[in-house]
């Protein structure tokens, strides 16, 4: 009996030993554990974290990642504002950590319980090239707040430069041309994601011996014109190279020349006015009015230059006259600009339109014009009806020696008044 008693309890003993084992927390686990990204360029970090704890261990131990702390290596800055999470946690960042938090003492809160996985990410740009390192830390909490399980895990950032790129443009001839000129005129352009040390243009003969070549160091173009060339087989290619030595190149260009001309053509080159300077150089074209073939004698088409200051103008307008607006209802002005630029694009303009105002003086003329109409014609009125009163009024007598009268005039006639 005693000795089935002692089985037993060590049965007992056993299986705690056994599920003590179980609840222990194992570490989470991280996925991916390495990722790469562009040097200068914003790289969007996602980053899923597992708590593989399933459930909680004896003692008290709580299980539940209630912290994550991400360290960040020299060299990889955070972009505030970029952090996100599936979990709902308090986030604070330094120079250098990157923390999500979600805690509370004898409380049920926590950032990832066991068995779960949340997603945490963020933006950070890098300013070196290579391979950096980042440590995640996961932390576990007991219900009185004592720490009582850390875990770092190594994520690996790769940082790479993409190589730049460079391609012939117009008026570079296409591969396998034939040409009656002289001249090869090659154009590159060419573009980088952190910057363009040179760029270089060759010429080669037919043997594969270098002709000529042309480089620029302060330019993302290049423009070139090989000139007075023996007729034959050329090939032409270019080659860029980035701040971090990657060289790239173009595809080499088969082009043949076969410029001899019989002729007495004489070449007349007409060239337009060169263009602004930009990134050290000028260029303009020039046509042979002759149409002879040949390019003997024409000119450079590429100069050297140096950009001039950027000239602000400064418009300085007289005020609008006439002052009162006139009949034609239009006011002028002239505008000079102090620090003659020459550019009138932004000049102010120097004529607007207005409304005529009436002239008080017009009319007091008219004002004077009606009074002397109403007056002469009172005055007309006022003879008229006078006249007509004394017409109306007198009354002639009749003459006492009238035939009326029984008067007789001497002479033999007689005669009235009327």
């Amino acid at each position: 009996m005693a000795m089935k008693r002692g089985l037993n309890c060590l049965i007992i003993v056993a299986f705690l030993i056994a599920v003590q084992i179980i609840f222990v927390s194992a570490a989470p686990t991280v996925s991916p554990t390495s990722l790469s990204g562009n040097i200068n360029q914003n790289s969007t970090i996602t980053i899923t974290i597992t708590n593989t704890a399933l459930v909680q261990a004896s003692g008290g131990i709580n299980t539940n990642i209630t912290k994550v702390t991400i360290t960040l290596p020299a060299g990889l800055l955070f972009w505030a504002g970029t952090n996100t999470t599936t979990a709902p946690p308090n986030f604070t960042s330094t120079s250098s950590n990157l923390i999500w938090e979600n805690y509370t003492v004898g409380g049920s809160q926590y950032l990832i319980g066991g068995g779960e996985s949340k997603i945490f990410t963020f933006i950070a740009n890098a300013t070196s090239v290579g391979s950096v390192n980042m440590t995640i830390t996961t932390t576990n909490f007991s219900g009185d707040g004592v720490t009582r399980l850390d875990s770092q895990i190594g994520f690996n950032l790769t940082i790479i430069d993409n190589p730049p790129t460079i391609s012939f443009v117009s008026p570079t001839p296409q591969d396998g041309n034939v040409s009656k000129l002289d001249d090869i005129q090659a154009n590159v352009s060419a573009s980088d994601d952190v910057g363009i040390r040179n760029i270089t243009i060759y010429l080669y003969n037919k043997t594969s011996s270098l002709v000529s070549s042309k480089s620029t160091t302060s330019s993302t173009f290049l423009l070139y014109d090989f000139v007075n060339l023996d007729d034959g087989i050329y090939y032409l290619n270019a080659t860029v190279n980035d701040t971090f030595g990657n060289l790239v190149s173009t595809e080499t260009r088969k082009i043949t020349i076969n410029a001899t001309i019989i002729s007495s053509c004489t070449e007349n080159w007409n060239c337009t006015s060169y263009s602004v300077c930009s990134n050290g150089n000028q260029s303009r074209t020039c046509t042979d009015s002759n149409n002879c073939g040949t390019n003997s004698t024409k000119p450079s088409l590429i100069q050297a230059c140096v950009s001039a200051p950027l000239c602000v103008p400064d418009w300085q307008c007289v005020g609008w006259l006439p002052l009162n607006c006139p009949q034609n209802g239009t006011q002028t002005r002239t505008c000079t600009d102090k620090s003659s630029c020459g550019d009138n694009t932004a000049k102010p303009s120097e004529s607007k339109t207005c409304t005529p105002q009436s002239s008080g003086s017009s009319w007091i003329f008219v004002v004077i014009i009606l009074v002397l109409l109403f007056s002469g014609g009172a005055v007309a009125l006022i003879f008229y009806f006078k006249n007509k009163k004394q017409e109306e009024v007198y009354q002639p007598q009749v003459p006492s020696d009238s035939p009326q009268n029984g008067y007789v005039n001497p002479q033999g006639y007689s005669y009235k008044y009327t």
